[in-house]
């Protein structure tokens, strides 16, 4: 596909009669990509002249069904009854088939400023011949957070063959993120762009407690006084808590080390103080 060929075909009058030449084709094929384009010199053919007739073979006339072997045939007729000629003309039409996957690709919550999400789109060549796919793009709102980690030049993908392009997400700030990519294949007349959706959330915890600080007041000795503090998370990850700790004579209730603040969540824990 995206060649024309051009082959040529001589006819002789062997006979003893003048003739003139009518060209048709005789298509055994749903598109057929072989025309005549020319007879060179007059259609009319005294005994003994020959004329070169000129084949033109343009695969862009196929469908993609027609893909594969090529088999047609063409007719010599003249306006003399009986007097015509057919042959047939065969090869292969060959074009590539562009099949990209995903149309959508959902990375997984990822936090912000550390961890990196890596994922990979995959481009099929299901066709006969080698297909070329320019260089993807990436663009969008936020196409800052999303990254081309490998194949981001041009491509090539051999028939039967596939190529992945790797991509990642690593967002700088907090919610959700969106961004696609383009596939434009170069040689495949039947395949439009492709575009990739990019979705991705980033992630962050804010802590907070309060009160920031606590006056239990004058304590007897031997006595107990207690007073509730709220671990409150307005990130939009959970919050893991990983250690309490409190001075002798101070205690914590219900919070602990591995307690676990959800997302716009809080807990509620009871801080003591014990004399005794």
């Amino acid at each position: 596909v995206d060649q024309t060929i051009t082959r040529t075909v001589s006819l002789e009058n062997e006979g003893g009669t003048p003739f003139n030449v009518d060209v048709a084709e005789s298509n055994t094929q749903t598109a057929d990509p072989v025309s005549v384009t020319e007879v060179r010199g007059s259609r009319q053919l005294v005994p003994g002249q020959e004329r070169t007739v000129v084949l033109t073979i343009d695969p862009d006339e196929t469908t993609e069904s027609d893909v594969g072997p090529l088999n047609t045939e063409v007719t010599i007729a003249t306006d003399q009854t009986g007097i015509n000629d057919t042959f047939t003309v065969t090869g292969t039409v060959q074009q590539p088939n562009a099949v990209v996957t995903p149309d959508t690709i959902n990375f997984s919550d990822t936090s912000t400023g550390s961890a990196t999400q890596n994922t990979s789109l995959t481009i099929n060549n299901t066709g006969n011949a080698t297909l070329s796919v320019a260089k993807p793009t990436l663009d969008g709102a936020n196409e800052s957070a999303f990254n081309i980690v490998s194949g981001a030049q041009q491509l090539r993908v051999s028939s039967g063959s596939e190529e992945t392009i790797a991509v990642s997400f690593a967002p700088e700030t907090r919610d959700t993120k969106t961004a696609t990519i383009t596939i434009e294949p170069l040689n495949d007349p039947n395949a439009p762009n492709t575009t990739i959706q990019l979705n991705g959330t980033g992630t962050t915890t804010d802590a907070g407690i309060s009160p920031t600080s606590i006056e239990f007041g004058d304590v007897r000795l031997g006595e107990t006084n207690i007073t509730q503090v709220t671990v409150n998370n307005s990130g939009n990850a959970p919050l893991n808590i990983t250690s309490v700790s409190t001075p002798t004579a101070f205690s914590v209730s219900g919070l602990s080390d591995a307690d676990v603040v959800p997302a716009s969540g809080k807990q509620t824990a009871t801080v003591k103080i014990n004399t005794t």
